[in-house]
Formats: structure tokens, C-alpha cells, sequence
């Protein structure tokens, strides 16, 4: 499936069609991103398997919170149950389920990718610090100054590179699959093309995120139960102009979970 050219300004049309979004049923939408928040802070208490179970069942669940942004979309009323949508629906949860364990995995890779960087950039230098005592480490890092920096930076710049490529992967698979029968390889593949041919009005959406972000976060954290639905919403927006010609096939909803 081919994804559409954006322009510029789109990255704010759709924070603004978002927060339209939201304010049509803004008590309900800020319930499901609390429940959402709750099963993921319990899920990683799981001793062991938490970590990987997060990881497998998050685009699941943030389908289920697009799949209620669509249903407003669509002018119905929408319920907390909404959040698990997806293990209602065997034709959904399978690729879903796929995605989540591409994005374990790949999470991995990265991360085994920057501590190899870093060994291979100051793998002696590291044990060294490690095992030094702490005046001496202190003398040691102050004597490899510029090999620590070095260090630092090429962990962060090829750490950033690989998650932006694992965010454009994911970003518009999830709701490809959801609201499509596009499977989970081709869907991340469509993402990194839609994300690629739409990087400038992404790269807004991503400037305004970050800053209405920022201004949620001021009142002790509370406008961010205001700030993340509407972002949400919005990604719901962006899809829509993206990918207009995306099959209608929703996922059945008489099996929907009542919380």
C-alpha cells in the first residue's frame, strides 16, 4: 500500500483535528490512556518476562487506543474495552502480536549495536573504570577524557539513528494493520516509505509533540492526561491523510472486552 505526500503544514492540521478528536468524548479517551498506563506499569512488575511482555503486547493495546480515536472518528461512542480490542479480534491479534515481537527484537539488536560500539571504541578503558578504585577511576577518566567523549558520542548519534529507523518502521505499521489486511513485514515496510516521503510535516509534528509536551508536563505532570490523548488523536489524523485509500476493514466489535 503506497502511502500519500503531505505538506508541511500538516503537522499542525493534525494536532488541530486531534484535539477536535479529543474533545468529542475527552473523559472517555483520558479513562482508556490511564487503564493503558496501568496495565503497562503492572505488566513490568512481572518478575522475569515483564520487560519482553511489555514489548510483545504494546502495539496491540496502542491499536486498541487508536481503534477508539477511529470509532470517534466515526461519531460512535466509544468505552475503556476499546483498549483491547485487538485480543478480541484473532484476525488482529496474530500480526499484532508479530509486531510487537519484530520491535523486541529489534530493541535488542540495538542495544547489543551500541554496547558493541562502545566496547570497540573503549572496551579495555571500560573494564578499567569498572574495576578501578574510586579515586583512581576518577584519575582514569580524567585521563581519557576525550576517549570517553568520543565514546559517548558514538553511542548516542548511532543509537539515535537506529530508533528513528525502528520509530518510522512502527509509526504507521500499527494502524496499517489494524485498519487494513496489510501484513506485518509489507505494513513496517510502507511505514519507513511513508515516513521518509512525509519527513517534513513529521518532523514539525514530532517539534510541536515535544513542546506540548513540555507545557503538559508544568502543571505537576496533569496536562499530560490532556496533552498525550490529543497526540494520539493526531497520529490517528496523520494516518488518515497519509494512507486515504486504506481498506475499511475494522476489527469486529461484538466481542468487545466491558471494563
Amino acid at each position: 500500500m503506497e502511502p500519500s505526500r503531505a505538506p508541511f503544514e500538516s503537522g499542525w492540521e493534525w494536532f488541530k483535528q486531534g484535539a477536535g478528536l479529543f474533545f468529542a468524548q475527552p473523559m472517555m479517551l483520558i479513562l482508556i490512556h490511564v487503564l493503558y498506563i496501568i496495565v503497562m506499569l503492572f505488566i513490568q512488575f512481572i518478575p522475569f518476562i515483564g520487560m519482553f511482555a511489555a514489548y510483545l503486547i504494546t502495539p496491540a493495546l496502542l491499536a486498541g487506543i487508536l481503534y477508539a480515536t477511529h470509532r470517534i472518528a466515526q461519531r460512535d461512542e466509544i468505552e475503556a474495552g476499546f483498549l483491547f480490542q485487538v485480543f478480541n479480534d484473532k484476525s488482529k491479534l496474530h500480526p499484532m502480536l508479530t509486531l510487537g515481537g519484530l520491535y523486541m527484537v529489534s530493541v535488542i539488536i540495538i542495544m547489543m549495536v551500541v554496547f558493541a560500539i562502545m566496547f570497540a571504541v573503549a572496551g579495555p578503558l571500560f573494564f578499567e573504570l569498572l574495576m578501578a578504585e574510586p579515586e583512581a577511576a576518577r584519575e582514569l577518566f580524567e585521563d581519557n577524557i576525550e576517549v570517553v567523549f568520543v565514546m559517548m558520542g558514538a553511542m548516542l548519534v548511532s543509537g539515535f539513528i537506529m530508533m528513528a529507523l525502528l520509530l518510522m518502521g512502527f509509526f504507521y505499521a500499527i494502524p496499517l494493520v489494524m485498519f487494513s489486511t496489510t501484513e506485518p513485514f509489507d505494513a513496517i515496510k510502507s511505514s519507513i516509505r511513508a515516513c521518509w516521503r512525509n519527513m517534513w510535516p513529521l518532523t514539525l509534528f514530532g517539534v510541536l509533540h515535544i513542546f506540548f509536551v513540555f507545557i503538559g508536563s508544568l502543571p505537576l505532570l496533569l496536562g499530560l492526561f490532556i496533552v498525550m490523548p490529543i497526540t494520539f488523536a493526531a497520529w490517528y489524523a496523520s494516518f488518515r491523510e497519509i494512507y486515504p485509500d486504506v481498506d475499511e476493514e475494522e476489527p469486529s466489535t461484538p466481542g468487545v472486552m466491558h471494563v
